[in-house]
Protein backbone atom coordinates (compact mmCIF):
# COMPACT_ATOMS: atom_id res chain seq x y z
CA UNK A 1 0.00 0.00 0.00
CA UNK A 2 1.67 3.48 -0.72
CA UNK A 3 0.51 6.92 0.71
CA UNK A 4 0.77 10.06 -1.35
CA UNK A 5 1.64 12.82 0.45
CA UNK A 6 0.50 16.61 -1.41
CA UNK A 7 2.78 19.43 -0.23
CA UNK A 8 1.33 22.40 -1.44
CA UNK A 9 4.06 25.49 -1.47
CA UNK A 10 3.72 28.71 -1.74
CA UNK A 11 6.80 31.08 -0.67
CA UNK A 12 7.61 29.13 2.74
CA UNK A 13 11.05 29.03 1.88
CA UNK A 14 11.71 29.10 5.79
CA UNK A 15 9.81 26.38 6.46
CA UNK A 16 9.52 24.05 3.98
CA UNK A 17 13.16 22.25 4.76
CA UNK A 18 11.40 21.40 8.43
CA UNK A 19 8.17 19.55 6.22
CA UNK A 20 10.52 17.80 3.50
CA UNK A 21 13.29 16.81 6.59
CA UNK A 22 10.06 14.82 8.76
CA UNK A 23 9.17 13.51 5.49
CA UNK A 24 12.61 12.14 5.42
CA UNK A 25 12.70 10.59 8.27
CA UNK A 26 9.70 8.59 8.28
CA UNK A 27 10.35 4.47 9.61
CA UNK A 28 8.03 3.28 6.79
CA UNK A 29 9.22 4.19 3.07
CA UNK A 30 6.13 3.03 1.00
CA UNK A 31 4.71 6.33 0.13
CA UNK A 32 5.67 9.41 -2.48
CA UNK A 33 5.79 12.98 -1.62
CA UNK A 34 4.33 15.49 -4.42
CA UNK A 35 5.72 19.05 -3.92
CA UNK A 36 3.41 21.24 -5.86
CA UNK A 37 5.09 25.13 -6.15
CA UNK A 38 2.24 27.38 -6.43
CA UNK A 39 4.36 29.94 -8.17
CA UNK A 40 6.58 30.81 -5.89
CA UNK A 41 8.63 34.22 -5.84
CA UNK A 42 10.97 33.34 -2.88
CA UNK A 43 13.74 30.20 -2.98
CA UNK A 44 11.13 27.59 -2.17
CA UNK A 45 11.32 26.12 -5.07
CA UNK A 46 15.49 25.36 -4.27
CA UNK A 47 14.97 24.65 -1.05
CA UNK A 48 12.75 21.93 -2.20
CA UNK A 49 14.66 21.16 -4.86
CA UNK A 50 17.77 20.48 -1.77
CA UNK A 51 15.94 17.69 -1.00
CA UNK A 52 15.05 15.40 -4.03
CA UNK A 53 18.42 13.73 -4.24
CA UNK A 54 17.83 12.34 -1.00
CA UNK A 55 14.08 11.57 -1.43
CA UNK A 56 13.57 9.48 -4.78
CA UNK A 57 10.15 8.89 -3.87
CA UNK A 58 9.66 12.85 -3.99
CA UNK A 59 8.42 15.33 -6.79
CA UNK A 60 8.65 18.90 -7.74
CA UNK A 61 5.69 20.47 -9.38
CA UNK A 62 5.98 23.65 -10.83
CA UNK A 63 2.65 25.99 -11.50
CA UNK A 64 1.89 29.35 -11.97
CA UNK A 65 0.03 30.93 -8.85
CA UNK A 66 -3.40 29.77 -8.39
CA UNK A 67 -3.72 29.34 -4.47
CA UNK A 68 -3.74 26.40 -2.29
CA UNK A 69 -6.56 24.99 -3.57
CA UNK A 70 -5.89 24.31 -7.63
CA UNK A 71 -2.47 22.95 -5.81
CA UNK A 72 -3.49 20.62 -3.56
CA UNK A 73 -6.14 19.31 -7.15
CA UNK A 74 -3.00 19.41 -9.39
CA UNK A 75 -1.08 16.98 -6.19
CA UNK A 76 -4.03 15.04 -6.19
CA UNK A 77 -4.35 14.27 -10.21
CA UNK A 78 -0.82 13.57 -10.13
CA UNK A 79 -0.81 11.18 -6.50
CA UNK A 80 -0.70 7.22 -7.33
CA UNK A 81 -1.19 5.80 -4.35
CA UNK A 82 -4.07 4.19 -2.32
CA UNK A 83 -4.45 7.04 0.61
CA UNK A 84 -3.42 10.62 0.25
CA UNK A 85 -2.72 13.21 2.80
CA UNK A 86 -2.25 16.92 2.15
CA UNK A 87 0.65 18.42 4.35
CA UNK A 88 1.38 22.54 4.02
CA UNK A 89 4.11 23.42 3.27
CA UNK A 90 4.90 24.83 6.94
CA UNK A 91 4.02 22.12 8.68
CA UNK A 92 5.45 19.05 9.44
CA UNK A 93 4.72 15.29 11.11
CA UNK A 94 5.97 12.74 13.18
CA UNK A 95 8.46 9.78 11.83
CA UNK A 96 5.80 7.21 12.47
CA UNK A 97 3.23 9.09 10.26
CA UNK A 98 3.43 6.46 7.36
CA UNK A 99 3.59 3.49 9.35
CA UNK A 100 0.70 4.23 11.69
CA UNK A 101 -1.39 4.78 8.97
CA UNK A 102 -0.36 1.65 7.26
CA UNK A 103 -1.22 -0.38 10.88
CA UNK A 104 -4.75 1.62 11.05
CA UNK A 105 -5.78 0.57 7.21
CA UNK A 106 -4.09 -3.07 7.72
CA UNK A 107 -5.89 -3.68 11.28
CA UNK A 108 -9.27 -5.13 9.38
CA UNK A 109 -10.09 -6.64 6.23
CA UNK A 110 -11.92 -4.04 4.40
CA UNK A 111 -9.92 -0.50 3.82
CA UNK A 112 -11.56 2.36 5.37
CA UNK A 113 -12.71 5.81 3.76
CA UNK A 114 -10.25 7.56 5.79
CA UNK A 115 -7.55 7.40 8.53
CA UNK A 116 -8.08 10.27 11.11
CA UNK A 117 -5.27 11.27 13.66
CA UNK A 118 -4.43 13.66 16.26
CA UNK A 119 -2.91 16.97 15.82
CA UNK A 120 -0.64 19.38 18.01
CA UNK A 121 -0.79 22.86 17.29
CA UNK A 122 2.80 24.69 17.99
CA UNK A 123 4.75 28.00 17.37
CA UNK A 124 7.13 28.83 14.84
CA UNK A 125 9.80 27.27 17.32
CA UNK A 126 8.16 24.31 18.02
CA UNK A 127 6.85 25.12 20.77
CA UNK A 128 3.55 23.78 22.02
CA UNK A 129 0.69 26.20 21.79
CA UNK A 130 -2.55 23.92 22.15
CA UNK A 131 -3.68 20.36 22.28
CA UNK A 132 -7.24 20.18 21.41
CA UNK A 133 -7.31 16.30 22.66
CA UNK A 134 -5.62 16.81 25.98
CA UNK A 135 -8.42 15.96 28.41
CA UNK A 136 -10.99 14.02 25.93
CA UNK A 137 -11.76 10.82 25.76
CA UNK A 138 -9.43 8.31 23.65
CA UNK A 139 -10.46 7.96 20.47
CA UNK A 140 -12.28 4.99 19.09
CA UNK A 141 -11.06 2.43 17.00
CA UNK A 142 -13.39 3.23 13.91
CA UNK A 143 -16.52 4.89 13.37
CA UNK A 144 -19.17 5.25 10.24
CA UNK A 145 -18.71 9.25 8.16
CA UNK A 146 -21.83 9.44 9.82
CA UNK A 147 -20.77 9.48 13.51
CA UNK A 148 -17.34 10.97 12.94
CA UNK A 149 -19.18 14.17 11.70
CA UNK A 150 -21.45 14.12 15.07
CA UNK A 151 -18.49 13.94 17.11
CA UNK A 152 -17.65 17.26 15.74
CA UNK A 153 -20.60 19.10 15.37
CA UNK A 154 -22.82 17.76 18.64
CA UNK A 155 -20.05 15.88 20.96
CA UNK A 156 -17.71 18.99 19.81
CA UNK A 157 -15.03 16.75 20.88
CA UNK A 158 -13.06 15.72 18.11
CA UNK A 159 -11.30 18.23 15.09
CA UNK A 160 -9.65 17.12 12.04
CA UNK A 161 -6.92 19.30 10.78
CA UNK A 162 -6.42 19.68 7.01
CA UNK A 163 -3.57 17.69 7.27
CA UNK A 164 -4.87 15.44 9.99
CA UNK A 165 -6.70 12.65 8.05
CA UNK A 166 -5.25 10.30 5.04
CA UNK A 167 -8.14 9.87 2.16
CA UNK A 168 -8.80 6.71 -0.04
CA UNK A 169 -7.52 8.12 -3.04
CA UNK A 170 -10.11 6.13 -5.22
CA UNK A 171 -13.15 7.24 -3.08
CA UNK A 172 -12.20 10.77 -3.64
CA UNK A 173 -12.14 10.33 -7.86
CA UNK A 174 -15.23 8.55 -7.56
CA UNK A 175 -17.09 11.07 -5.75
CA UNK A 176 -15.54 13.56 -7.79
CA UNK A 177 -14.17 15.67 -4.93
CA UNK A 178 -12.07 18.74 -5.52
CA UNK A 179 -10.89 21.49 -3.41
CA UNK A 180 -13.06 25.04 -4.57
CA UNK A 181 -10.35 26.67 -6.45
CA UNK A 182 -10.70 30.42 -6.00
CA UNK A 183 -12.16 29.95 -1.65
CA UNK A 184 -9.23 31.46 0.48
CA UNK A 185 -11.16 30.28 4.08
CA UNK A 186 -12.89 27.29 4.82
CA UNK A 187 -11.92 25.00 1.73
CA UNK A 188 -10.18 22.33 3.70
CA UNK A 189 -13.25 22.35 6.14
CA UNK A 190 -15.85 21.73 3.56
CA UNK A 191 -13.27 18.74 1.38
CA UNK A 192 -13.27 17.53 5.16
CA UNK A 193 -16.97 17.46 5.79
CA UNK A 194 -18.16 16.44 2.35
CA UNK A 195 -15.51 13.63 2.10
CA UNK A 196 -16.70 12.13 5.59
CA UNK A 197 -20.60 12.61 4.24
CA UNK A 198 -19.32 9.82 1.66
CA UNK A 199 -17.61 7.64 4.54
CA UNK A 200 -18.62 4.40 5.32
CA UNK A 201 -16.21 3.53 7.89
CA UNK A 202 -13.41 6.03 9.24
CA UNK A 203 -10.44 4.55 11.32
CA UNK A 204 -8.61 6.24 13.85
CA UNK A 205 -5.04 6.63 15.34
CA UNK A 206 -4.97 8.14 18.54
CA UNK A 207 -1.49 9.46 18.54
CA UNK A 208 -0.54 13.36 17.30
CA UNK A 209 1.06 12.30 14.11
CA UNK A 210 1.23 16.26 12.72
CA UNK A 211 2.34 19.57 13.91
CA UNK A 212 0.37 22.45 12.95
CA UNK A 213 2.44 25.40 12.54
CA UNK A 214 0.75 28.79 13.61
CA UNK A 215 2.30 31.51 11.51
CA UNK A 216 1.55 35.08 12.71
CA UNK A 217 1.79 35.99 9.15
CA UNK A 218 -0.75 33.56 7.98
CA UNK A 219 -4.49 34.71 7.18
CA UNK A 220 -5.57 33.42 10.61
CA UNK A 221 -3.73 36.78 12.17
CA UNK A 222 -4.29 39.14 9.84
CA UNK A 223 -6.37 41.14 7.96
CA UNK A 224 -8.46 39.99 5.27
CA UNK A 225 -11.75 40.50 4.14
CA UNK A 226 -11.21 37.26 1.62
CA UNK A 227 -11.26 34.84 5.12
CA UNK A 228 -15.18 35.56 4.83
CA UNK A 229 -15.38 33.35 1.82
CA UNK A 230 -15.52 30.32 5.31
CA UNK A 231 -18.86 31.28 4.83
CA UNK A 232 -19.86 30.33 1.08
CA UNK A 233 -17.51 27.21 1.70
CA UNK A 234 -19.78 26.33 4.76
CA UNK A 235 -23.11 26.41 2.73
CA UNK A 236 -21.76 24.32 -0.02
CA UNK A 237 -21.05 21.64 2.46
CA UNK A 238 -23.85 21.94 4.47
CA UNK A 239 -26.04 21.73 0.61
CA UNK A 240 -23.69 18.59 0.07
CA UNK A 241 -24.57 16.80 2.84
CA UNK A 242 -28.46 17.32 2.70
CA UNK A 243 -27.70 15.63 -1.01
CA UNK A 244 -26.93 12.73 0.41
CA UNK A 245 -30.75 12.05 1.72
CA UNK A 246 -29.47 10.89 4.94
CA UNK A 247 -31.88 12.41 7.97
CA UNK A 248 -28.77 12.09 10.48
CA UNK A 249 -26.78 14.50 7.89
CA UNK A 250 -29.40 16.80 7.60
CA UNK A 251 -29.26 17.03 11.52
CA UNK A 252 -25.34 17.50 10.63
CA UNK A 253 -26.23 20.11 7.89
CA UNK A 254 -28.28 22.15 9.74
CA UNK A 255 -25.92 22.43 12.76
CA UNK A 256 -23.51 23.64 10.06
CA UNK A 257 -25.22 25.81 8.39
CA UNK A 258 -26.60 27.50 11.73
CA UNK A 259 -24.92 27.49 14.90
CA UNK A 260 -21.07 26.36 13.78
CA UNK A 261 -21.87 29.21 10.80
CA UNK A 262 -22.46 31.99 13.06
CA UNK A 263 -19.71 30.84 15.52
CA UNK A 264 -16.76 30.98 12.89
CA UNK A 265 -18.32 34.41 11.28
CA UNK A 266 -18.18 35.72 15.26
CA UNK A 267 -14.56 34.46 15.08
CA UNK A 268 -13.20 35.54 11.75
CA UNK A 269 -14.85 39.40 13.23
CA UNK A 270 -12.79 38.92 16.01
CA UNK A 271 -9.70 37.97 14.38
CA UNK A 272 -10.25 40.58 11.80
CA UNK A 273 -10.46 43.27 14.18
CA UNK A 274 -7.28 42.48 16.07
CA UNK A 275 -5.04 42.33 13.40
CA UNK A 276 -5.47 45.88 12.81
CA UNK A 277 -6.94 49.24 14.11
CA UNK A 278 -10.33 48.71 12.68
CA UNK A 279 -13.33 49.87 13.57
CA UNK A 280 -16.80 47.67 13.56
CA UNK A 281 -18.21 50.18 11.40
CA UNK A 282 -15.13 50.08 9.04
CA UNK A 283 -15.17 45.66 9.04
CA UNK A 284 -19.05 45.57 8.44
CA UNK A 285 -18.87 47.98 5.74
CA UNK A 286 -15.86 46.11 4.36
CA UNK A 287 -17.92 42.56 4.47
CA UNK A 288 -21.07 43.88 2.78
CA UNK A 289 -19.00 45.27 -0.26
CA UNK A 290 -17.22 42.08 -0.77
CA UNK A 291 -20.18 39.96 -0.05
CA UNK A 292 -23.23 41.79 -0.33
CA UNK A 293 -26.19 40.99 2.06
CA UNK A 294 -23.79 38.86 3.87
CA UNK A 295 -24.58 40.75 7.38
CA UNK A 296 -28.17 40.76 7.13
CA UNK A 297 -28.10 36.64 6.25
CA UNK A 298 -26.14 35.97 9.52
CA UNK A 299 -28.65 38.54 11.28
CA UNK A 300 -31.39 36.13 9.94
CA UNK A 301 -29.32 32.97 10.93
CA UNK A 302 -29.42 34.04 14.24
CA UNK A 303 -33.12 35.15 14.68
CA UNK A 304 -33.77 31.64 12.85
CA UNK A 305 -31.68 29.82 15.56
CA UNK A 306 -33.40 31.78 18.12
CA UNK A 307 -36.58 30.81 16.95
CA UNK A 308 -35.94 27.14 17.05
CA UNK A 309 -34.62 27.49 20.48
CA UNK A 310 -30.88 26.53 19.51
CA UNK A 311 -28.59 27.73 22.59
CA UNK A 312 -25.92 29.83 20.88
CA UNK A 313 -22.89 31.61 23.35
CA UNK A 314 -23.47 35.22 24.83
CA UNK A 315 -20.85 36.82 22.81
CA UNK A 316 -22.81 35.68 19.64
CA UNK A 317 -26.32 37.03 21.32
CA UNK A 318 -24.36 40.26 21.75
CA UNK A 319 -23.16 40.80 18.92
CA UNK A 320 -26.39 40.09 17.25
CA UNK A 321 -28.30 42.90 19.49
CA UNK A 322 -25.52 45.24 18.87
CA UNK A 323 -22.47 44.49 16.45
CA UNK A 324 -21.08 48.24 17.69
CA UNK A 325 -21.38 47.59 21.32
CA UNK A 326 -19.81 44.09 20.72
CA UNK A 327 -16.98 46.13 19.01
CA UNK A 328 -16.85 48.22 21.97
CA UNK A 329 -16.08 45.48 24.31
CA UNK A 330 -13.40 43.52 22.24
CA UNK A 331 -11.70 46.84 22.37
CA UNK A 332 -11.77 47.82 25.86
CA UNK A 333 -10.87 43.99 26.71
CA UNK A 334 -7.77 44.43 24.50
CA UNK A 335 -6.95 47.74 26.24
CA UNK A 336 -7.02 46.57 29.45
CA UNK A 337 -5.00 43.61 28.44
CA UNK A 338 -2.52 45.49 26.76
CA UNK A 339 -1.85 47.68 30.02
CA UNK A 340 -2.17 44.66 31.96
CA UNK A 341 1.07 43.16 29.91
CA UNK A 342 2.80 46.68 30.19
CA UNK A 343 2.50 46.57 33.83
CA UNK A 344 3.96 42.98 34.32
CA UNK A 345 6.72 43.96 31.76
CA UNK A 346 7.60 47.13 34.06
CA UNK A 347 7.08 45.07 37.89
CA UNK A 348 10.21 44.52 39.33
CA UNK A 349 11.84 40.46 39.31
CA UNK A 350 11.16 40.51 43.23
CA UNK A 351 7.38 41.39 43.48
CA UNK A 352 6.72 38.10 41.22
CA UNK A 353 4.28 35.27 43.49
CA UNK A 354 4.66 32.05 43.20
CA UNK A 355 1.65 29.85 42.74
CA UNK A 356 -1.60 30.77 40.15
CA UNK A 357 -4.00 34.30 40.35
CA UNK A 358 -5.75 34.83 42.85
CA UNK A 359 -5.09 31.38 45.07
CA UNK A 360 -4.57 32.24 48.71
CA UNK A 361 -5.75 36.05 48.94
CA UNK A 362 -8.55 36.84 50.61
Amino acid sequence: MKISIIVPAYNVQSYIGRTLESLSQQTLRDFEVLIVNDGSTDRTSQTAESYLADMPQARLIHTENGGVSRARNRGLAEAKGEYVIFLDGDDYVDPTLVEKIADAVISDAAPPDAVVFRFLEVGEDGQVLSDFFRGKSALPHSLSGVDTLKKVFFDRDLRIAISGIAYHRQNLIESGLLYEPDCVNGEDQEFIYRALGRSREVRFVDEPLMFYVQRRSSVTYTYNVRKFDFAAAFDRAAADLREQNDAELNRIADMLGGPYLLEDYLYTIRTCLAAGDFRMSALLRDIELHYPGLPDKMKKRVQECRTEGIALPRALRLFHASPFAYGWLLRAKSSAASRRSARSAAAPMSSNRTGAAGEGNS
